[in-house]
C-alpha cells in the first residue's frame, strides 16, 4: 500500500493529528540513575518554564523496575510545556506534541535540538529504537473514505465496530498500521472545556507508527538523525495518503499541493 505513486499535500486545512511522538530506546551511556538529570538540563536550557511530573511506574519499588523487562522503556518522569511534553527513563526518551500540532517543517527542528544535544551529552552509547508515532481523529467512518480495496473488506462483513491492524516492511522501516471506526478521539490533556467537548465526538481513529529496530552507536545516529527523521516521516505520509481517498483529502481536508 505505501508504495503506490502519491501525490502528498503540502498542507491540509482541517487537522487531523490528535498527538504525535517520537521515541528513542536505547543503551545508556551514563549510570541509569544520571539519565534524568541530564536530560532535564538539557531541556530546561532550551525550553524554560518545563514543569516535572513524576510518572505512576517511578513510584513502584526500585528492584521491580530494575529486574522487571517491562520497566525498561517506560518513561519514569515527564517534562511540561512550550507544547510539547517529554518523557523520560533511563533507556528512553519520548518528545511528544500535543494539538494544535505545529507542523512538520516546525517540529523537526525542535527534535533535531533535542536529540542532537542528547547524542553530545554522551548519555546515548547505542540506539536499540527509533519510532515517529502519529495519532489521527476524523469525524467521520474511515471505511467509507478509503480506498477501494480496504471498503470491499469492510463492507462484504458489515462489522458493527471494526479496528484493523496492519504491518509493513520498506527501508529498513516497520510501518504499522492501526484504524479504529465509531470511536472518539484520545485526546491527553483536557486544557479547556473545547477539549472535553471534543471527546464526546464519534468518528474514526488512524494511528501510524514507523518504527526501525537496528542497533547503532552514538555518533551513526547523530550523523544519520535527520535521514531517520525525513524517511520517518515520508513513510507515515505515505500510508496515510495511501488508506483515504483523493477525493476525501482534496475537498474534505483541504489539501494545498505544491
Amino acid at each position: 500500500m505505501a508504495e503506490l505513486p502519491l501525490r502528498i499535500p503540502m498542507k491540509l486545512e482541517r487537522d487531523t493529528i490528535v498527538r504525535a511522538k517520537f521515541e528513542l530506546r536505547f543503551e545508556p551511556g551514563h549510570p541509569k540513575e544520571a539519565i534524568f538529570g541530564i536530560v532535564y538540563q538539557i531541556v530546561l536550557e532550551k525550553f524554560p518554564g518545563m514543569t516535572h511530573t513524576l510518572l505512576p511506574p517511578s513510584r513502584r519499588p526500585e528492584e521491580l523496575k530494575t529486574n522487571n523487562e517491562l520497566f525498561k522503556y517506560l518513561p519514569l518522569n515527564e517534562l511540561n510545556g512550550n507544547g510539547l511534553s517529554i518523557g523520560v527513563g533511563p533507556q528512553v526518551v519520548s518528545i511528544n506534541i500535543e494539538k494544535p500540532y505545529i507542523g512538520w517543517l516546525n517540529w523537526k527542528p525542535q527534535l533535531m535540538d533535542i536529540l542532537n544535544s542528547l547524542c553530545d551529552s554522551h548519555i546515548i552509547k547505542n540506539v536499540e529504537r527509533t519510532s515517529l508515532d502519529y495519532h489521527n481523529f476524523i469525524e467521520d467512518d474511515v471505511f467509507t473514505l478509503t480506498k477501494k480495496a480496504v471498503e470491499i473488506i469492510y463492507f462484504n462483513i458489515k462489522p458493527k465496530k471494526t479496528g484493523i491492524r496492519m504491518e509493513l516492511s520498506e527501508e529498513g522501516y516497520i510501518e504499522v498500521l492501526n484504524f479504529i471506526d465509531k470511536a472518539a478521539p484520545d485526546i491527553k490533556y483536557k486544557k479547556d472545556k473545547k477539549d472535553v467537548n471534543e471527546q464526546t465526538k464519534k468518528g474514526s481513529i488512524i494511528d501510524i507508527e514507523i518504527f526501525r529496530e537496528k542497533i547503532i552507536g552514538n555518533r551513526e545516529f547523530k550523523t544519520n538523525l535527520e535521514s531517520i527523521l525525513d524517511i520517518s516521516h515520508t513513510l507515515k505520509n505515505k500510508l496515510f495518503f495511501s488508506i483515504l481517498s483523493d477525493d476525501y483529502v482534496k475537498n474534505d481536508l483541504g489539501a494545498t499541493f505544491s
